[in-house]
């Protein structure tokens, strides 16, 4: 509304999934079909074109450093974005029972859009296999905007350590993951990922991607961030995870971290802003 100002908390920084579907066009053609990819990329380029028209007249509410600085150098003022994480429930997302199984268990959950790089999971997956036959890689989450992301890896789960369970109730999300070993998102462009947050508050390590924001809320000693978008790079990080999952104080490290996301700071800092800007 004309006059009156306007605080925005968008999904993701500018352009991020226009960004995310440019650098990722082989795979979508591969998965999705070229037909898909090239309705895909029209949408996001005229979408975007129109979405960030009125984006440098708004204050902005983003999760992490990077997507504030991708909002500036857009154009945005850079005292009109406030950087928060979004909250979780750390009363409901405890740390349970340390896994002992001799098996160790990899979650990646959430939806399958291609920024999330299921098909750079499928193939870190086969590297790994190469090396150890104590793990299993579980894939839950429904197709997103773009269908065969599932039967994507449903067809790798039949020669690989990896299954795929379609999205499951909210309810059951805690016990999920409380019985992971570690919690791999390996996203591009991702502008916060809840199942890390709410991961870590569950005192699970987790993998992220270079440019995954919430891997800012990650303590260093107790998670892992690769540092290629390729499968090798991810296969070492997971591996690395896996290798200190189980030791308490990395446990206690994540649910430590994870006290930036308490309800009651993140509000504080968003009304602080609200005070700071003069909204």
């Amino acid at each position: 509304i004309d006059g009156i100002p306007t605080i925005v908390w968008p999904q993701s920084s500018p352009q991020n999934e226009l960004l995310a579907i440019r650098n990722m066009s082989s795979s979508i053609k591969r998965i999705s079909g070229r037909s898909a990819y090239l309705k895909l990329r029209l949408y996001y380029e005229v979408k975007d074109r129109l979405a960030w028209r009125w984006a440098r007249r708004h204050y902005l509410v983003l999760a992490s450093r990077a997507a504030r600085d991708e909002a500036v150098a857009f154009g945005v003022p850079v005292d009109r974005v406030c950087v928060t994480p979004y909250a979780v429930d750390l009363a409901r997302f405890v740390p349970g029972e340390t896994p002992s199984a001799p098996l160790r268990r990899v979650l990646c959950i959430g939806r399958l859009d291609p920024r999330k790089r299921v098909d750079l999971l499928v193939d870190a997956v086969a590297v790994l296999a190469t090396r150890r036959d104590d793990f299993r890689v579980d894939v839950i989450g429904r197709d997103g905007y773009i269908p065969g992301w599932s039967a994507f890896v449903e067809q790798a789960g039949r020669h690989l350590p990896i299954t795929y369970r379609d999205a499951v109730p909210q309810s059951e999300i805690l016990e999920h993951l409380q019985s992971a070993d570690v919690v791999v998102q390996p996203s591009e462009r991702e502008e916060f990922g809840h199942a890390v947050a709410e991961a870590l508050a569950c005192g699970i390590p987790v993998v992220t991607g270079p440019t995954n924001g919430t891997r800012e809320y990650a303590p260093r000693d107790a998670s892992v961030t690769f540092d290629r978008y390729n499968p090798q790079s991810l296969a070492e990080a997971i591996e690395g995870a896996l290798a200190i999952s189980r030791a308490p104080s990395v446990r206690a490290a994540c649910r430590a971290a994870a006290g930036a996301f308490a309800p009651e700071r993140v509000a504080a800092t968003v009304v602080d802003f609200i005070r700071a800007s003069g909204v």
